[in-house]
């Protein structure tokens, strides 16, 4: 089973009068940001708040007492008042086993912690939905039809411009590398970086990344200006310059201009524009994202800092606005310490 994957609705906060399933199964798509196949997804809010979606591959029934158990403690741990569980998946018998078990581990932890009303238990296989919560919804044939571009939640999400790629593989595959038969030229690019960047201090180094990043940010970097931002950020002191730069309201730009170096980069330089792409993501609110970058940073190295920080943050849920309080601390940190 895959890393759980909480994610903060972007800012505005998102509400919601009315939940509906044909809303919901509509909206969880561009809070995702991948329309989920195979998935178990948990919605939690505060009265009509939206406060998070958590998914993970759909597990066997026999993983549901953990999930629950699991999906209980973000409940609790973000003070959330209801919840709706949502299996999506081709095998009606094997993902509504999943969901009454799931259910029934939930009811047992709201009786030793109440905090989070269960207000519904859904089970979709993209083209009808099925509630668990009523005897009508536990017949095969009783589905109910949906179309989930079609849901006026679904619409305030395009026209808020939250993205719904085709499916996660889709996602990991825009952090994955460069193809094949570029890598010879950005390996190329990447020792001309070296060359340039060699002699550099860490002031200049943090100085030099700042610049690059204002580039960046104003046009599309071209591959050398990808490759002299990937050799920056192996520095940690370039990198976390740059990751100092990272703001609320400006966090889908920087989403966007470290994808596009991770994009090019071979991975022997990797690492640091997929933290600060995760990092990005994080802030943002795509916690997918987060977490295709910090599965690939993971399989580089396990051992990198910023990526298992990076994945405590991703696996607790804990919520972008953090960064209110740390933003500011970690630029205070990287920019008292050259002055």
């Amino acid at each position: 089973m895959k890393r759980a994957q909480p994610r903060r609705p972007p800012q505005p906060t998102l509400r919601l009068d009315s939940r509906d399933p044909q809303e919901l199964l509509g909206l969880i798509p561009y809070l995702l940001g991948f329309r989920p196949e195979e998935s178990f997804v948990l919605l939690l809010f505060r009265g009509s708040e939206l406060l998070l979606s958590a998914r993970v591959d759909l597990p066997p029934a026999a993983g549901a007492g953990q999930l629950a158990d699991y999906g209980h403690a973000l409940a609790v741990a973000h003070e959330a008042t209801g919840a709706v569980a949502v299996a999506f998946g081709a095998d009606f018998a094997a993902a509504t086993a999943l969901l009454d078990r799931w259910r029934a581990r939930w009811a047992r932890a709201e009786r030793a912690r109440p905090s989070c009303v269960l207000h519904d238990v859904l089970y979709a296989d993209g083209e009808h939905w099925w509630s668990r919560t009523t005897a009508f919804g536990r017949s095969r044939t009783a589905g109910v039809p949906y179309d989930p571009r079609a849901s006026g939640a679904a619409a305030a999400a395009v026209m808020a411009g939250l993205p719904a790629l085709s499916s996660r593989s889709e996602l990991e595959a825009s952090v994955a590398g460069p193809a094949e038969p570029d890598r010879p030229a950005l390996a190329a690019l990447a020792a001309r970086a070296v060359r340039d960047l060699d002699q550099l201090d860490v002031q200049a180094r943090q100085i030099t990344m700042v610049e690059a990043v204002h580039a960046g940010l104003a046009a599309e970097p071209s591959d050398e200006a990808c490759a002299r931002l990937a050799v920056l950020a192996a520095a940690i002191d370039a990198r976390d310059a740059a990751w100092s730069m990272i703001t609320l309201d400006r966090a889908d730009d920087h989403v966007a201009l470290w994808r596009r170096v991770v994009r090019r980069t071979i991975d022997r330089y990797a690492l640091g524009p997929l933290a600060l792409t995760g990092a990005a993501a994080w802030v943002g609110g795509h916690g997918a994202l987060l977490n295709c970058c910090v599965e690939r940073g993971l399989r580089l190295d396990p051992s990198y800092s910023m990526i298992t920080l990076l994945a405590e943050l991703a696996s607790s849920g804990i919520p972008p606005t953090l960064w209110h309080e740390l933003g500011p601390r970690i630029r205070e940190e990287v920019w008292s310490e050259t002055g």
